[in-house]
């Protein structure tokens, strides 16, 4: 049953089966897909936990992936966040997916300004090799002030990328992980006003914290929807339209929409294409692209294909 599973979704995945019309997917490749950030041109990035380097692609030519320069002293990549106008932050470190923990922890910024005449310049801003999990990544707006997520240690890092210093902005029991390792706590974060979202994966708790310009809690912490969490069922990483709807990825198989109002409703099932979606993020550019919702997902197995998919939001009868 198991490899009649297998080939199904093998057929599934080159097209043979055709799927869902809502649902397409655009590109594909070997290791696990982690998260996923769209450029101002509508590019597609994606970071791979079981690779040092960023896989990139047109959302408009679909035809394949290329692979920037790999990040020095990582196996793996985690959160990325824009910090100005084309220049990303990413969390970098050495990864083991079992453990859910990664080690020799740092921070870089990879600069797409003057692209396509040359490389992104990649540039370190600092180390932070007590962190065992340093996951989500969110930028101040209009500063240089980078949030990491401390998955283990349920904690909220400030990164100044320009003194290159860092410390511990925001620690709190919502951000926790519920148990030991492999347990997760605080995962995906985004800003929006004065506000961080987060979402705790071994706790369900979708949430957010009033924040000043620096990323320091200016009140506590309000919870604004609440999942069903457990170590291998749970939410993952999220966008915010400019509605106030936050788009929330699930293990498993799982994209939920949660309304202002903290209503939560399925907006995705992916399990018939095996899919199981790690992050998301809302396209960027014209209307179309912006009523595209592009997903970072797994095919799991014996061995894992990461795969992006792109989700159609203005078909779906929500």
């Amino acid at each position: 049953m198991w490899n009649l599973c297998v080939y199904l979704s093998f057929l599934l995945f080159v097209g043979i089966i055709e799927a869902n019309e809502d649902i397409r997917q655009i590109a594909s490749f070997p290791g696990f897909a982690e998260n996923i950030a769209i450029r101002s041109n509508a590019d597609i990035l994606v970071t791979s936990l079981t690779s040092p380097s960023i896989r990139s692609m047109n959302s408009k030519k679909p035809e394949g992936l290329s692979i920037l320069p790999p990040i020095p002293g990582a196996n793996g990549i985690s959160g990325i966040a824009e910090v100005q106008h084309e220049v990303f932050a990413i969390a970098a470190g050495i990864w083991n997916i079992t453990a859910r923990r990664g080690t020799n922890a740092s921070v870089w910024t990879v600069n797409f300004q003057n692209t396509p005449d040359t490389e992104p310049a990649l540039k370190k801003i600092v180390d932070i090799p007590e962190t065992t999990a340093l996951n989500g990544l969110a930028a101040i707006p209009g500063g240089r002030i980078v949030l990491g997520a401390d998955s283990a240690l349920g904690a909220i890092y400030a990164i100044d990328t320009k003194t290159r210093k860092y410390s511990i902005a925001i620690q709190d029991s919502s951000l926790a992980p519920k148990g030991p390792a492999p347990a997760l706590g605080v995962n995906g974060i985004k800003i929006r006003g004065s506000y961080l979202y987060f979402t705790n994966s071994g706790t369900g708790l979708f949430g957010r914290i009033p924040i000043s310009r620096t990323g320091k809690a200016t009140g506590p912490v309000q919870t604004i929807s609440q999942f069903f969490g457990s170590t291998f069922s749970a939410i993952d990483d999220f966008d915010l339209d400019e509605h106030g709807n936050a788009w929330v990825s699930f293990h498993s198989y799982t994209i939920f929409k949660v309304d202002s109002q903290g209503n939560q409703q399925v907006a995705v099932n992916m399990s018939d294409m095996s899919l199981d979606p790690t992050s998301v993020a809302l396209g960027r550019g014209s209307p179309k692209e912006r009523s595209t919702l592009y997903a970072s997902t797994n095919i799991l197995g014996d061995t894992i294909t990461g795969v992006i998919a792109a989700v159609n939001l203005s078909s779906l009868p929500l």
